[in-house]
Order: structure tokens, then sequence, then C-alpha cells
């Protein structure tokens, strides 16, 4: 059975790559199986040479022959941990770069996605659909209306044209002198 094909999570291939990136577990799930060899290679080298350096070799040898031997049993030691180490960062920075890219980021490298629509890794974004057409009633001229002030009544044309009428009188005055301005 090819599950190969099937639809993938950038979610479980981070997490996958960033727990189990040194046997490259997450290369194993994406299908990339070049990727996924050369991590158990490096991951299983380093194992057998560790054993090797640490475990066979001092019950092998006399204790003569160990002394003289502790440095090289010391750099195969050291150089199969730095391989274990080396292996297992790479894996774990996979692992993030897949997460930050998302599943828009696996449709991008050719592997079929889970998600219908591939999305950046921050959320799915909302989907804007356009409104159909409705057309709206006919809208005609309206005739000019001058601007009024709060509390007046619209002036109409009739009225605009004539002038309010006022009513003064002349101020008169009394015999002490003193204006009167009361209207009668």
């Amino acid at each position: 059975m090819n599950d190969y094909n099937k639809p993938k999570s950038a979610t479980t291939a981070g997490l996958l790559g960033i727990f189990l990136g040194s046997v490259g577990a997450h290369n194993w799930y994406l299908g990339d199986k070049k990727k996924g060899i050369i991590h158990v290679c490096l991951f299983g080298s380093g194992i057998v040479v560790e054993l090797l350096a640490s475990v066979i070799l001092p019950m092998a040898l006399s204790w003569s022959s160990l002394i003289t031997m502790a440095g090289v049993l010391a750099a195969l030691g050291g150089i199969a941990g730095i391989a274990m180490s080396a292996n297992g960062i790479w894996g774990l920075v996979e692992g993030i770069i897949i997460l930050s890219q998302g599943d828009a980021g696996l449709a991008a490298k050719g592997y079929p996605v889970a998600s219908a629509v591939a999305q950046p890794y921050y959320g799915p974004q909302p989907q804007q659909y356009a409104q159909p057409y409705q057309p709206q009633p006919q809208q005609y001229a309206q005739p000019y209306q001058q601007p009024q002030q709060y509390g007046q009544q619209p002036i109409q044309s009739a009225e605009y044209n004539q002038q309010p009428q006022q009513n003064f009188q002349q101020p008169t005055q009394d015999a002490n002198g003193a204006v009167n301005n009361e209207q009668q």
C-alpha cells in the first residue's frame, strides 16, 4: 500500500522532526526516503561507534593495550557523539522549518496537504465571497432646495420673493426729554 500520496499535515511532520528528527521520522512521514536513510545511517553509525569505543574494545583489550589505546577510543567516542548530535540538530531544525512554513510550505514543495486550501501556519484566513448583483431602484434627480437652518421652516419660492413687513415707529420724546421706544 502506497501511503506517500495521502495528504500530509505540517504539524505532524514538524513535531516528528522536533522529537524524532535524529532518526528521520519526519522524512519517512513525508515520503522522502533518501533523507530518511541518511538520518538512520548517521544515527546507527553513531550508536555503533559509541558502543565499540566505550564497551566492546575495552572488554577485548588487555590493560596495557587499553591504556595505550585510550586516546583513540576517546576520539572515536567523541566523533560518534558529534555525529549523533549534529544529526539530532539537523532533524530539529527541519522540524521547526516545517512547522513555521505550515501546510502552504508543504504544498509549495509538492507534497499533498491535508487541508483543501493550503493556509499559512498562522491560521486560516476568512473567506471573502462576492455578493450577487442586486439592482437598486432608479433614483431621479430631486429639485434643488435651499439649505435650512435648525428650527426654520423651508422657504417656499413665493414667500422668498416677498419682503417681510416691518412696523417701526420713530422714538418719541416726552416732556422731560426722555426717549420712549415702546411700540403702541
